[in-house]
């Protein structure tokens, strides 16, 4: 489930540089000029499945541990 997860965000991202990168050769001059934001979306759904999967991780050494 979390490489499907983390597959969706990989598309998501490449479209959206996809997009950028066709902004950019439309709008040559227009790039230097233009402000984009900090895709804060994307940074914040990468943060989220990070957290997840640090904690997903000590539960598993945690049980590991416990089990020897």
């Amino acid at each position: 489930m979390l490489n499907e997860v983390l597959d969706g965000i990989i598309h998501d991202i490449n479209k959206h540089e996809s997009e950028l990168s066709k902004y950019a050769k439309e709008h040559p001059v227009a790039i230097d000029h233009v402000h984009f934001d900090d895709h804060t979306e994307y940074r914040d759904c990468l943060d989220t499945q990070r957290d997840i999967f640090n904690s997903m991780k000590k539960e598993f050494f945690s049980i590991l541990r416990d089990a020897v």
